[in-house]
């Protein structure tokens, strides 16, 4: 009874509750804002798809097409944000790098670099069909 009672135990130790690696989205843009000029567009469209690798922390945008927009080093994943300030392409300077997906709303904003223009997206959880 001891030998089974440890081999219980022992089981239940060596399994960890798993946690997705990548989780893919599909966005669709519903408007974008102007920094410079505090203009907001409500006439955006933009269909996106963005890939999380949590265990290698990276956020990726891809256009519609499938091709590599924008790669995000996250920065900080909280029970509420992944959030990011260094793009792909980021350098040492005044520009400022964001992206930040809202885990409960589902509302994906990035902002690029020499960019004025910040665009948003309503983004939901899918997987793979075939």
């Amino acid at each position: 009874m001891k030998k089974f009672l440890l081999i219980i135990i022992f089981g239940l130790l060596s399994c960890s509750p798993g946690s997705a690696k990548e989780i893919n989205f599909k966005c669709i843009g519903f408007k974008t804002y102007n920094t410079a000029t505090q203009v907001r567009d409500t006439t955006f469209k933009d269909y996106m798809h963005l890939r999380i690798n949590i265990s290698k922390k990276l956020m990726i945008e891809m256009s519609d097409g499938g091709s590599s927009n924008r790669e995000w080093s996250l920065t900080d994943i909280t029970d509420r944000y992944y959030y990011s300030d260094k793009a792909d392409d980021y350098k040492e300077n005044d520009f400022v790098n964001v992206a930040i997906l809202n885990r409960y709303t589902g509302e994906f904003s990035s902002k690029h670099q020499e960019e004025d223009i910040r665009y948003f997206y309503h983004c939901e959880i899918t997987k793979q069909l075939f």
